[in-house]
């Protein structure tokens, strides 16, 4: 993937060559570059039992190596020298994993599994590709991970699962500025410790699952914007328990309901000193900068209570098959930045698709209709000390699809 981003912060383009050398050496606007380049290559191998003996098992090796590359540069044209930079990360990741699951009795199941995965990342920097085009080796930092997974099935409505889960660390890029250090940040992995009970019915007209779940997150990773860039970093620990219920009514034949829903009655940072926030009112030299303890206090995007019902309708006729399908979500709000003053307002969205596939399945259509009310909300923020930088949901989006097999 590459990707090229120009931004003229002026407002638009100037097309008058002395007045844009006059705009940028007086700094007014900026010419304000990140080419981005990222490669991957992965691969995995899996073996899998065969057969329907009481043990079953799947194993398998996995293996990844990334190089991402992300460049600055600021009024290229005019002061080559200002900031030109490049920094990148390669990364190497292997993991071996392993799970069976045996029938003790015809009732009673016992699964376990596990995971163990090696990462590590090395960061480089190119302070300034005018002046200095040789990298200078950044940090170089591994982490290695067993992630273990126990399940109880004792009958076929009831189970017990303990899982742990393992998040990369991450090395920051920095945008490296005329004298300053070319040292990147480090961010540890985060972990996971996740225990869920629950149970599920079914029967030819309705099904019903529900689980209660708890969490428990070490080195929870973070972003905060350093002026510059996005930066990760960890919170010491948070935690979340609630509750997860999903049922289906076949009505007939052809039309079900699906009804899906979660709370979330906690979702709190149990230990996290110097987290950075912004609060009003806005001077000269921007917004006041906060740096303190938000323990106790709600997991960011986190809502409380997330739903959706989903209509399915299909009929079937000599020449293919019709469906149509109508959801809508809803979430509650949830904080968006650390200070607490920002929140994504509760919002639900209204989605539809109506298709046609051929009775041999090699032709299909499908006309769609994502957000039918055109509702706006914001679904993500970048606080800095300038502005609050919301990222908002697409509008309405009308469009179809087709398909041919052959």
């Amino acid at each position: 993937m590459k990707a090229n981003v120009r931004v003229d912060v002026s407002g638009g383009a100037i097309a008058d060559p002395a007045e844009r050398l006059r705009c940028y050496v007086t700094f007014p606007c900026l010419d304000f570059q990140v080419p981005q380049l990222t490669r991957t290559t992965s691969a995995e191998l899996i073996w899998t039992s065969k057969g329907a003996s009481r043990f079953k098992y799947v194993a398998g090796v996995f293996a990844f190596r990334g190089n991402e590359t992300a460049g600055t540069i600021i009024n290229p044209d005019v002061l080559p020298n200002l900031v030109n930079s490049d920094t990148g990360v390669i990364t190497h990741s292997y993991a071996a994993f392993a799970e069976g699951a045996y029938d003790l009795l015809d009732s009673l199941a016992l699964t376990v599994g596990g995971r163990y995965s090696h990462d590590r990342k090395k960061g480089t920097v190119i302070a300034n590709r005018v002046t200095a085009a040789t990298p200078i080796p950044g940090p170089d930092a591994g982490w290695g991970s067993f992630t273990p997974r126990y399940k109880l099935d004792p009958s076929s409505n009831l189970y017990f699962t303990y899982s742990k889960g393992f998040k990369s660390g991450v090395i920051n890029p920095v945008i490296v500025l005329p004298g300053s250090s070319t040292e990147a940040l480090v961010a540890a992995p985060e972990s996971l410790d996740a225990f869920e009970v629950g149970f599920k019915k079914g029967a030819h007209r309705l099904s019903l699952a529900a689980s209660a779940f708890y969490y428990q997150y070490k080195d929870i990773q973070v972003q905060n914007f350093s002026g510059l860039t996005i930066l990760t970093s960890n919170a010491a620990k948070a935690s979340i328990y609630g509750i997860d219920v999903d049922a289906t009514w076949n009505v007939s034949d052809e039309f079900s309901l699906r009804a899906a829903g979660s709370w979330l009655p906690k979702a709190k940072y149990n230990d996290f000193d110097g987290a950075i926030y912004y609060v009003p009112p806005l001077s000269a030299s921007g917004l006041t900068t906060y740096s303190e303890s938000v323990a106790g206090k709600r997991l960011l995007r986190t809502p409380k209570i997330t739903a959706n019902l989903t209509g399915h309708y299909k009929r079937s006729t000599q020449a293919g098959a019709f469906d149509a399908t109508v959801s809508v979500y809803y979430t509650s709000r949830s904080p968006l930045e650390l200070g607490y003053r920002v929140y994504a307002k509760a919002h639900e969205q209204i989605n539809a698709t109506f298709g046609f596939t051929s009775d041999e399945s090699r032709f299909s259509v499908a006309f769609f209709a994502n957000n039918i009310t055109n509702k706006a909300f914001v679904q993500g923020l970048v606080p800095t000390a300038a502005a609050d930088m919301a990222v908002y949901n697409p509008p309405r989006q009308v469009g179809f699809t087709l398909k041919y097999g052959y």
